[in-house]
């Protein structure tokens, strides 16, 4: 393991192929010319991991958690860690210290899927209450304080524990007693691996190097003494030499470079039909293309779908952001549906059977609670039946402290003896009019009307609430709503109004003035990777 703290330095880790790469806070010092860890901020730490990761694609990248963006509470660790993880385009989180509530913290976002990697030993973030930058587990209790330390991470789940300035024999003793693998940092070499920081071993600072580095290169001084040398080549006029370092007239008068080829305006241009192989594809490359990539990014997904598509042969609406109401003379209602189940995969009417998210369904509820965790939700209303709770549960962890209701209004229709059985079945059977074996329509719609009333004279100064529920009750309520007079966004036309794909977002805007209401965005599954689309409208 190395650290890196921008794009080259991250290259340069891609290219040396180190395992893991971290972003460690001590780019405050390094880079920024902070006097400890503890002046970095997120968005400035942010900066340099996004950057990092443009430099590196193949290695392994963990960031840490900076001081104060963490310890208040779990809500504020989880939206530090997701903001580090979506926005820095990592694979992991350290975190200092083994507290409780730091073990709390981690055990939580172990849970939601968040690779973890402790710290004991010393603690930078904590130097001002451990009396500085110095050895640590010099006494027995210290030692067996440290050690008990490790065992508690390990039992909240991280896969590694960095040690960091500590005896050698301890490090050892700790390391033989794990299962996870430990990462030293002036803890002698019986560590499962190693870390330095790489503007210490590459020689980049000109200040105090700690006893544990061993130093590889002089960056700092090659590149004072390369300065000096450029100013001295300037003084006496041998840079830049014509023929070394300059260009040629040609005698019809155009510039003229050794590279590439002559455009017709004498500039010396990449070919524009090179340019247009190396930048663009056919069609058919491009239809492969999203495919490959929307199923990468949601893995496990039925086939049942077309990404970027409409029935009527359009690109699907591509600017139905997902943002937050601030006007209190609007309710807005995110309607969400819940998260794919073995049942929608194997093609099972469901209708009121009480069934489960399957793995791809929990991924898809991970998913969309990350795109709404910015969305100050007041209410949250939804189906009682599994599908939708579980999904609301991941949404939740954000908003944990959100009035819920589960209701059996807002279950999917009740299809009767038809429910349970493949849906090539009940159409062999019964035709297309097969879920009027069960619910009638009109009785299904009454039920869910009258959720939805109960939810606005219920919110009366709310601005923002979601229902958790199903496809059917998403399609076929809010087309009831279109034909009882809401109107639709600029982006959206009757004909969007379909089946929604597993955990799609709709929002819908009701102005409590005029009492009038329009339907904003519908189907949104930009949080999976890709717009996608239920091409079975049958199935329920």
């Amino acid at each position: 393991m190395v650290t890196a703290h921008d794009f080259l330095t991250g290259r340069m880790c891609e290219k040396a192929e180190v395992d893991v790469v971290l972003v460690g806070d001590s780019l405050s010092m390094t880079t920024l010319g902070y006097d400890d860890t503890n002046e970095l901020t997120l968005e400035e730490f942010l900066f340099h991991v996004q950057s990092v990761s443009r430099g590196n694609k193949s290695s392994f990248i963990v960031a840490d958690l900076p001081f104060g963006t963490f310890e208040r509470n779990l809500e504020q660790a989880i939206d530090s860690s997701v903001r580090i993880i979506k926005e820095g385009k990592v694979q992991g989180i350290k975190i200092e210290g083994a507290s409780p509530d730091t073990l709390t913290t981690i055990g939580k976002l172990v849970d939601i899927g968040i690779p973890i990697i402790g710290h004991v030993g010393l603690l930078p973030q904590k130097h001002n209450t451990i009396g500085g930058f110095k050895l640590q587990g010099t006494s027995v209790e210290s030692a067996l304080r440290i050690y008990e330390d490790c065992l508690a991470l390990q039992k909240a789940g991280v896969f590694g524990i960095v040690l960091e300035c500590i005896p050698n024999q301890l490090a050892k003793y700790i390391t033989e007693r794990l299962e996870v693998p430990t990462i030293g940092i002036g803890a002698g070499p019986h560590c499962s691996g190693q870390v330095l920081v790489i503007a210490d071993m590459l020689g980049m600072c000109d200040g105090h190097i700690p006893k544990f580095v061993k130093k590889y290169n002089n960056f700092f001084d090659q590149g004072v003494e390369s300065i000096k040398q450029y100013g001295k080549d300037l003084t006496d006029k041998t840079f830049p030499e014509p023929d070394e370092h300059g260009y040629k007239i040609k005698r019809d008068g155009s510039p003229f470079s050794e590279r590439g080829s002559r455009s017709s305006s004498g500039l010396n241009l990449p070919s524009s039909s090179n340019s247009r192989q190396s930048n663009s594809s056919s069609p058919s490359d491009v239809s492969s293309t999203i495919s490959a990539r929307s199923s990468t990014q949601t893995s496990g997904l039925s086939n049942d779908i077309t990404p970027g598509s409409n029935d009527h042969g359009t690109e699907a609406p591509q600017d139905n952001k997902i943002v937050a109401n601030h006007d209190p003379e609007v309710l807005r209602v995110f309607v969400i549906r819940h998260g794919q189940t073995d049942e929608n995969v194997q093609k099972i009417l469901q209708g009121h059977l009480d069934t489960s998210l399957n793995q791809t369904g929990v991924e898809q509820a991970q998913k969309v609670a990350i795109a709404l965790r910015g969305i100050p939700f007041e209410n949250f209303v939804s189906s009682d039946l599994q599908r939708c709770k579980q999904t609301l549960q991941y949404i939740q962890l954000f908003h944990p402290d959100i009035p819920t209701r589960y209701s059996t209004n807002l279950r999917e229709r009740d299809m009767g003896e038809c429910q349970g059985m493949y849906l090539t079945d009940a159409l062999a059977k019964y035709g297309t009019n097969f879920r009027n074996v069960g619910e009638a329509k009109a009785d299904f719609i009454d039920r869910i009307e009258k959720e939805w009333n109960h939810l606005i004279q219920h919110n009366p100064s709310s601005r923002n609430v979601a229902i958790c529920t199903h496809g059917g009750v998403v399609t076929g309520f809010l087309n009831h709503l279109y034909q009882c007079g809401y109107g639709l966004s600029d982006l959206l036309r009757e004909e969007n109004l379909k089946v929604p794909f597993n955990t799609s977002i709709a929002v819908v805007d009701i102005n409590r003035t005029s009492e009038k209401g329009v339907i904003q965005t519908f189907g949104n599954t930009d949080h999976l990777g890709a717009q996608f689309e239920v091409k079975e409208q049958l199935l329920r």
